[in-house]
């Protein structure tokens, strides 16, 4: 069986029970004059007609794994006037959510454009109630219709993956929409180009991050490390279930309130920056933010040349202009509000290139965040490459193996290879396997597959710097198994020493 295999395997073990009463269909026609290819999912969808309201189920998991409401709204006008009423639009009691909520407050957290078919769209993310969902809004001739998507808990990615597939089958007027795959089925591996990977967020190398005093704690001597202004842990705010805040923070030494504290980040070269966003104070929770010392201005300094930034009294980023390149960048606590814990301290500090915040490699020089993006390509390209033809010097060892494959059967244990004499023996013979269709699935695999990426996806990578030259890549997919690799710079080159796979949003 090849590799791709497993997933069809995995897509078709997942069907569906029938539920009583439930019409099926793979096509969603609204009587607004707008029909929508419904993914291929091994079997036809669970539909319900109440009103002009359409409600689609797909329960390829226990509970339905995306809920989707079609709907025309009650007035016409411009996509964005449509996207402002969101909330009004739903409030009718053909919708709710899984647990039977009629949804009562809906906010739009993100909104982008799109062509579909013959039609235009806004496409993007919302809260409805306490659930995190996927929307759009497709206007053709000045007739619209809205579909929302109401993702299982624990799997949103997936299914707003198959959420983007059902907005994409849209038909044409007139015409007719090929069935869109399945979200659970990915492309087989040899769908994209050598070398094709997702696109990758902007990179950027720091030598160091220091600071003139840091608070000690003797359990977690790092718990309060300058550097974790730029390496922020993220979590769920407790007062706010919808919004990550930064879970870590640096904060100052001294035993008074901290004035004439700061940090330094000191670049690896001369970088360009758009702007600083820094998130002042205690940020993991509005008792946290309110019972320490809150920072009231900033003096910040770029290679030398200091201004003075005011910080709001809530948690609230404040964004300072930088348009310029900058070597050395400081941060230096000037006024603060007393708080019942006298410390103070930055949770985060965020390099803006091009609109999105950087990834922050710290302890590389500079051509390693320049080769980074070359560095990947040539691994996918070689990985692609029957015989994978200069591989070696592209690995570091020991290397580990452990393939995302391997979660639908168990999670088989990694594989590690001492040398390259070792991989390659277990390359020979996972390809001849393969070769003759006896890939036994519930092993193992010993040899590193290329990343065989959906080119339709269009998320980005996400890069965790793991400190001393090491980074993560994880690959979004349609998987809950997120495929990971892992590299390492080292004289002057990345290498790959594991392939491995996480499940976002698991326990531990």
């Amino acid at each position: 069986m090849k590799r791709s295999g497993w997933r069809v395997l995995l897509a078709l073990a997942l069907v569906p029970m029938i539920r009583l009463g439930a019409a099926r269909a793979d096509h969603i026609r609204h009587p607004s004059g707008f029909t929508f290819a419904l993914p291929d999912i091994g079997r036809s969808w669970e539909q319900e007609i109440k009103g002009d309201v359409i409600i689609v189920n797909d329960e390829s998991d226990k509970l339905p794994e995306l809920q989707v409401f079609v709907l025309a709204p009650r007035k016409e006008g411009t996509l964005e006037q449509i996207a402002a009423r969101l909330g009004e639009e739903l409030a009718r009691p053909e919708v709710a959510t899984f647990a039977g909520e009629r949804i009562k407050k809906v906010t739009v957290t993100s909104a982008k454009p799109e062509a579909i078919a013959d039609a235009g769209a806004l496409v993007g993310t919302a809260t409805a109630n306490d659930d995190k969902a996927v929307f759009a809004i497709v206007q053709r001739k000045g007739r619209s219709v809205i579909l929302v998507g109401i993702p299982k808990e624990g799997i949103f990615e997936r299914g707003a993956s198959n959420f983007r597939a059902i907005v994409h089958g849209l038909r044409a007027a007139g015409g007719e929409t090929a069935r869109p795959t399945a979200a659970p089925a990915p492309p087989p591996s040899r769908s994209a180009p050598a070398g094709a990977l997702p696109k990758l967020p902007v990179v950027l190398a720091a030598r160091d991050v220091t600071a003139t005093s840091t608070f000690a704690d003797p359990r977690r001597p790092d718990a309060y490390a300058p550097w974790r202004v730029i390496r922020y842990g993220k979590a769920v705010a407790a007062d706010e279930p919808h919004d990550l805040v930064p879970s870590t923070a640096w904060c100052e030494g001294k035993p008074d309130e901290g004035v004439g504290e700061g940090i330094s980040i000191v670049m690896a070269a001369p970088t360009r920056l758009d702007a600083l966003k820094i998130a002042a104070g205690v940020w993991k929770s509005a008792r946290l933010f309110a019972g320490n010392n809150q920072i009231a201005s900033l003096e910040v300094s770029l290679d030398g040349k200091a201004t003075t930034v005011k910080v709001p009294a809530e948690r609230s980023w404040v964004e300072v202009p930088v348009r310029a390149s900058v070597t050395t960048i400081g941060l230096k606590i000037a006024t603060v509000r007393k708080g019942r814990m006298n410390d103070s301290c930055l949770s985060a500090v965020d390099l803006v290139r091009g609109g999105e915040a950087a990834v922050v490699l710290l302890g590389v020089d500079a051509p390693a965040a320049d080769e980074l993006p070359r560095a990947l390509a040539r691994l996918e390209g070689v990985l692609e490459t029957p015989g994978r033809p200069a591989l070696e010097p592209l690995l570091e060892f020991p290397f580990v193996v452990h393939d995302p494959s391997g979660f639908a059967f168990g999670a088989p244990r990694p594989v590690k290879h001492a040398s390259w004499k070792a991989l390659a023996a277990g390359c020979k013979a996972w390809d001849a396997a393969e070769a003759a269709g006896r890939v036994d699935e519930s092993k193992a695999i010993p040899c590193p597959l290329p990343a065989s990426v959906d080119p339709g996806d269009d998320r980005p990578a996400f890069i965790q710097d793991l400190g001393h030259g090491r980074i993560e890549v994880a690959f979004p997919g349609h998987t809950e198994a997120r495929l990971v690799w892992r590299l390492h710079w080292t004289s002057g080159a990345w290498r790959l020493y594991a392939i491995d796979y996480d499940v976002p949003g698991a326990p531990g």
